[in-house]
This record gives structure tokens, C-alpha cells and sequence, in this order.
């Protein structure tokens, strides 16, 4: 209550107070500052600050412009926050016109496939964000890396159909 009345004055404070109350009013005040604290210091906080370690994806598609492989990770020391992994591609670290490819990765679950000829397009990274029912990391403290195109071709070529049958090839490709 003193402290409520000493810290906060104004004209919008002792009107709710002369409308309300002075007890009740002061009691409210007193409440709502005991939240206030404790959401600032954390205790509330709903939405995972914890992050994972050792993301890789090894892609798999040897295709220029397309990805596919098996993204994986290590949690965090301390999952009690979390309960679900997002897996985006971005434009940046900082996640950058991202593009979610798996939304709802459980907790225990710490690896997540797509097949190959998934367009990679202008993404740059692949993030992992930790999330719950009331959200995901911040924007830039997901765990990320450079998301790498494998992109295989073969030049110099010679091949002989040396099978005389119809419909049919054989020989040394080299």
C-alpha cells in the first residue's frame, strides 16, 4: 500500500483511486506491480530462452537449387521450457524472410528428414528455434548455420553403345 501510494501519483492513478477506493485501488496497484516484477525478472516468462547446439545438414541432393538430407541438433541442457524444435530456412542468421519446413519437431525428437528436391530457393541458412504453446525463441537467437547446396555434375563424358540389340544399350562409360 505505501509503496503503491509513494510510487505511483498522477491524475490517472488518484482518480481510479477516488473512483475505486483507496484500499482496494492501492491493493490492485500493489498486485499488478508484483506481476510486473516477476515478468521482468523471468519468472514468467513463457517462451523457451534456451537454445540447441551442433545443428548439421549434410544435404544429400547433389541437384544445384535443391536440398534434402536430415537436419539434427543437440538440445539444450534444460528442456523444461520447451516442447517442440521449428526448422526454417532463412536469408540471413537473423532470420530473414524464413520459410518454416517443420513447424511442431517434439521434444526427444532431435533430427527431422525432408527428401530430396526440396527447393532450396534464396534461403542462405537453416535455423533451429526451440518453441512452446506461447512461442518460439526470439527473432536471431535461434542456433544456425549456413544451409550448403551439394551441387554435383559430370562434364567429359564418352560413352560407346557397343549392344547391337534394339531398345538396349551397353558398354564402358568413361
Amino acid at each position: 500500500g505505501a509503496f503503491a501510494r509513494r510510487a505511483l501519483r498522477g491524475p490517472s492513478v488518484e482518480a481510479a483511486m477516488a473512483v475505486v477506493g483507496g484500499g482496494r485501488c492501492e491493493a490492485v496497484v500493489a498486485h499488478f506491480i508484483a506481476f510486473v516484477c516477476l515478468l521482468f525478472s523471468g519468472a514468467l516468462a513463457a517462451v523457451p530462452a534456451v537454445s540447441v547446439t551442433s545443428v548439421a545438414f549434410p544435404d544429400q541432393d547433389a541437384d544445384a537449387g535443391d536440398v534434402g538430407g536430415t537436419v539434427s541438433w543437440q538440445p539444450p541442457a534444460d528442456t523444461s521450457q520447451v516442447t517442440h524444435y521449428i526448422v526454417a530456412f532463412a536469408e540471413s542468421l537473423s532470420g530473414l524472410n524464413e520459410w518454416i519446413v517443420a513447424s511442431s519437431v517434439p521434444v526427444g525428437t532431435n533430427a527431422v528428414s525432408f527428401g530430396p528436391g526440396f527447393p532450396k530457393g534464396p534461403k542462405t541458412h537453416l535455423l533451429v528455434y526451440t518453441a512452446n504453446v506461447d512461442g518460439r525463441q526470439a527473432a536471431g537467437t535461434a542456433t544456425g548455420i549456413p544451409l550448403v547446396d551439394l551441387d554435383v555434375s559430370v562434364s567429359g563424358i564418352a560413352f560407346t553403345d557397343l549392344d547391337l540389340d534394339v531398345g538396349e544399350v551397353g558398354g564402358v562409360v568413361g
